[in-house]
Order: C-alpha cells, then sequence, then structure tokens
C-alpha cells in the first residue's frame, strides 16, 4: 500500500505560468484541472485475520489455522508457601553465673528446632527453591557481644549446608542490642522430612550461641536476661517440589481474550465446515479430574455469544499425571487428553461464527481425586501447568452476511493549510475504482482523519457506495476481477476539511449474492482500491 498526491509539480507549472504573464501585482487568475492518485490499496483475506494464520492447499484455497493455549492454570494455584515467622525466647537460669570468652551460653549452647509449615492439605517431603528469602532478628540483654551460628543441616546447595554466624552487640536488661539479617535462599534445596526423616513440611535448624571470643573479660549472666530469636521464611518460591499434594478442588470461571478475528469490525459469517481439537494437558505431577461446566464464545462488540455444546461438557475428564523426567533440559512431559469437535458432534460452527474476541470457562479440579497414588511421590516444577489448547482449523468457504473490515492508509492532498496558498481548490471529483476480485458485493464507506486521528468528514453516501461482486464460473470460482466506480462530488466547504486529512479509514462491507450462497476463498482473492482526484484548481498572481 502506498500513497502520492503531491501537486507540487501542476502547482509549480502554475505559478511559473502566473509571473511569467503578470508582474505587477494585480493579476489575474486560471482555472486548471488537474488529475492526481490520492490512495491505493488491496484488501485480501489478511486484512480479517493475520497473516500467520492463514494456510492454502495445492490448489490455493485457504483454510484459518489457529493453534494456541486459550487457559492456564499455574504452579500458584496448587502450592503456595505462606510466609512464616518463627520466634523464640530464651530466659537464662536464676541465679548469677559468670561465662568466659567463647563459652557457650546455657539453654543456647546447642538448641536444635524442628519447625513444622502447616500447608493445608500438601504435604512436602522435598524443595528446592527457586527464590525466597530468610530473615533474622536478634536480640539480647547480655552485657558482652553474643555469637550465634544457625545451621540447617537438611538445607544445601552443591552439598553445603545452610550455615550463618553472627554477632550482637552487648545489650542490657532495659535495652535490649537488636541486629537484622537477610539471607538469599535461591538454589537451596531442603529435605523436609523431620529430624528422622518420616515428616513432612518440617524445617529442622540448630543454634550455638557463645560468648564472643573477642570479649576482654568474663561477663555476668544474671536472672531475667533473655535472647530472642525471631526467623521468617519471606516469598519462598519452589522450582521443584514433592511429597503428596493433597485431595481437595480447585474451581474457578473466567475469561480470556482470543484475537483470530480482531480485524472484523461486524458481520456474520455461515461457516461450511469446521474442525477443532482441544488438548488438555496435565504438566503436574499428580492425578487430575477436569469438568468444564462452561465454555463460551463473546463478541463484545456485537453482544453475541454461543456456548459450546459437545459430550464432554459437564463430565469429568480423567487426567493423568506428568512424567518426571528429572534433566535440566526435560524436567518433564505432559500428560495429554484430546477432545475432537466438529459440526457432528458439536456446535462448534455457531461457537466460531459469533467471531469471538473472549472465551469464557467455568471449571472444576479434582486434585488426586483416588488419594493418594503416588505414596508421597507427587511431584511439581515452577514451569508445571495445566493448560487447555485449542486446535483450529476453518476451510475458507463460507457465506458473508455484513462482514466488515477496516484498513487505514495514508491522505495527503499536497496543500499545507497552515500557508497562505496562491493556488485553491475550487472543486472537482474524487473517483473511487475498485476492482474486486471476491465472489461477494462490497459496500464502502471512506473516513477521514487528521494527524491526531480525529474524525473530520466522510466520503461516500449510503446510496452510491456498493460494487458488484466479482464474476464466476460454474464452479464458483472467480474469473476475474470486476472493476467498478464510485464518484465522490468535491465542493469548496468539503476542500477545507480535506485539506486537514491526513489519515483515511476504508470501511468494506461484504455480502454474498446470492445470500447464504457457500464459497471458497482463494489465496489470489483481492480487491484492489485506487482514489483518485479530478480538482480544479484556481491559479492567481497578486
Amino acid at each position: 500500500m502506498y500513497k502520492t498526491g503531491r501537486l507540487a509539480l501542476a502547482l509549480l507549472l502554475i505559478s511559473l505560468l502566473a509571473l511569467s504573464c503578470r508582474k505587477d501585482g494585480s493579476g489575474p487568475s486560471w482555472d486548471v484541472d488537474v488529475l492526481v492518485p490520492i490512495v491505493k490499496t488491496e484488501l485480501t483475506l489478511k486484512n480479517l485475520v493475520a497473516d500467520s494464520l492463514l494456510a492454502s492447499d495445492p490448489n490455493g484455497a485457504l483454510s484459518i489455522a489457529f493453534d494456541g493455549t486459550v487457559f492456564r492454570l499455574n504452579l500458584d494455584t496448587l502450592v503456595e508457601i505462606p510466609n512464616e515467622t518463627i520466634q523464640e525466647t530464651f530466659i537464662l537460669p536464676f541465679g548469677t553465673i559468670y561465662l568466659q570468652p567463647g563459652e557457650p551460653i546455657p539453654s543456647l549452647g546447642n538448641a536444635l528446632e524442628a519447625t513444622k509449615y502447616n500447608l493445608n492439605a500438601v504435604e512436602l517431603k522435598k524443595i528446592k527453591i527457586r527464590s525466597g528469602f530468610l530473615t533474622f532478628q536478634l536480640s539480647s540483654s547480655i552485657q558482652e557481644a553474643v555469637e550465634l551460628s544457625y545451621t540447617m543441616q537438611n538445607a544445601t546447595i552443591s552439598g553445603t549446608p545452610f550455615s550463618v554466624t553472627e554477632i550482637i552487640p552487648a545489650g542490657t536488661q532495659t535495652a535490649q542490642s537488636v541486629i537484622t539479617r537477610t539471607y538469599d535462599l535461591s538454589g537451596y534445596t531442603i529435605d523436609m522430612r523431620g529430624v528422622n526423616l518420616n515428616d513432612f513440611n518440617t524445617i529442622v535448624a540448630e543454634f550455638a550461641a557463645i560468648i564472643s571470643p573477642s570479649a576482654t573479660d568474663s561477663v555476668a549472666i544474671t536472672q531475667g536476661d533473655k535472647f530472642d530469636i525471631k526467623y521468617t521464611f519471606d516469598s519462598i518460591k519452589p522450582e521443584f517440589a514433592e511429597g503428596f499434594f493433597g485431595s481437595y478442588s480447585v474451581s474457578d470461571a473466567l475469561t480470556d481474550t482470543i484475537d483470530i478475528f480482531k480485524n472484523i469490525a461486524s458481520g456474520f459469517l455461515n461457516i461450511d465446515s469446521i474442525g477443532m481439537e482441544m488438548r488438555i494437558e496435565n504438566g503436574f505431577g499428580i492425578d487430575a479430574q477436569l469438568t468444564l461446566d462452561t465454555f463460551r464464545s463473546i463478541n463484545t462488540v456485537t453482544g453475541a455469544s454461543v456456548d459450546l455444546s459437545h459430550s464432554s461438557i459437564g463430565n469429568s475428564i480423567n487426567l493423568s499425571r506428568a512424567l518426571n523426567m528429572a534433566t535440566s533440559e526435560t524436567p518433564f512431559t505432559y500428560s495429554q487428553f484430546n477432545l475432537t469437535m466438529n459440526t457432528q458432534n458439536s456446535n462448534v460452527d455457531q461457537l466460531i461464527e459469533t467471531l469471538p474476541d473472549r472465551i469464557r470457562y467455568a471449571f472444576e479440579i479434582d486434585i488426586n481425586p483416588f488419594g493418594n497414588n503416588s505414596n508421597g511421590n507427587d511431584f511439581l516444577y515452577f514451569d508445571s501447568d495445566l493448560k487447555i489448547s485449542m486446535d483450529l482449523k476453518i476451510p475458507a468457504r463460507f457465506s458473508a452476511n455484513g462482514l466488515t473490515i477496516l484498513d487505514t492508509v495514508d491522505f495527503d492532498l499536497g496543500k499545507d493549510p497552515k500557508k497562505d496558498h496562491e493556488t485553491t481548490i475550487t472543486g472537482g471529483f474524487f473517483y473511487l475504482y475498485a476492482d474486486n476480485g471476491f465472489p461477494f458485493e462490497a459496500r464502502f464507506q471512506l473516513y477521514l482523519y487528521d494527524e491526531n486521528f480525529v474524525l473530520l468528514d466522510s466520503l461516500l453516501l449510503p446510496t452510491n457506495n456498493t460494487v458488484l461482486a466479482a464474476p464466476v464460473d460454474l464452479n464458483n470460482r472467480v474469473t476475474s476481477k470486476l472493476q467498478s466506480r464510485l464518484d465522490i462530488a468535491v465542493d469548496d466547504d468539503k476542500i477545507i476539511v480535506l485539506e486537514n486529512a491526513k489519515k483515511a479509514m476504508i470501511k468494506v462491507i461484504f455480502t454474498t449474492q446470492p445470500n447464504n450462497q457457500i464459497m471458497t476463498i482463494f489465496s489470489d482473492y483481492a480487491i484492489d482500491l485506487k482514489l483518485v482526484g479530478d480538482f480544479t484548481y484556481r491559479a492567481k498572481v497578486n
């Protein structure tokens, strides 16, 4: 698609002629007819759907093919690790004791702590952390610096346990010293089976606290001295998790965008045949049952909607668990369940004929409906999901009724309305030449916009905006393009608007003639449009 319409050459010739005739400033004027192309474009099936969705057979017959994910249930829906804060307060013994530098603090010399998470129905045995943090807040009333060691032997990275050591400054019984530290747990694998490796959801940590070896003298530990340890596991996201993920149900209703027909402004199709395969893929290492209660197409422009009618709707579908490949290249492989839909076993044609831009689902998923069949070996990865994909194939064989497409092109009369021209358009015509290669009747409208895409005017009247369908042979194949011309009168008032126009929107409305006649669309079908201006210019010399 290109634009032209710069009238510089014609205007220059007129100006030179005028200047050569009079130079006294009182000059006469001339009326000159100029014929110039303004815009030119071609419309094909690509203006209805994206080029990437079109395919043609050896005979050139087109089809529309869409293969994409329309629904996805991710990891957070099944397993969410809540932020967990644990606080331990150690009150020291009655009486007064004296500890030397490096000497263990009673009750804190070697404390083992097992913390069990409440993850509802989930029983985790192992988790590899993709991202997350451990934050300490340590406070002490001991009147000497304390060295605290914290170790999780069952949390390792490259075989090395998580272990940190911190120094808490000296405090007093009335004013505890406090420090806060945060550590990144990304990449650590945690065995959550507890101290004896027979539990779940449990983190084991070991504390050891001593008087700082750098202290210069012994310190008195008196009655009421205390030491607080507060630690929080924050924003934990698993890279991998293993255990039993429980038996429960998840239900929801949601609406997703689908952009197959986003270039179609309005209208209706009567589709001859259609095939749709719905793929349900389970990337979780769990057994599941999926029930689709609603699968609805929605056209938000027209308000039309259709609920899918098929034997699968409202009935449970058993989904096998994914296969754990346990490699960095292929952590897992999806299990897959396919549903085939066509015009014989469903109303999928009516679903698509609404030209939907939204799909709405209502569903229920039962997790492990048959209990702990895996003996605690359910698994998931960060990339695990349960998704529904739609493989849609629509042969481009249909009848059209008011099928509307839009195309925007540049528009320029070659005049700058901000300047005082000596040459003025006084009237004329636009001629819209349409070489129609579609077996559809087409009605046109042209809208003009300024550089900010503000509507200025329209050029065609409903009584004079129709071009006839191209002729077809006995097989309903177009034999040649049919040219039509639409004449658009331009008066002085409209000229002022036209000079401000920078964009033109071409609106084309296709309708099959005769009505409901099914036509096959071939790859060479197109409609060529050219807008030509036949104007009268008045050149004046002052």
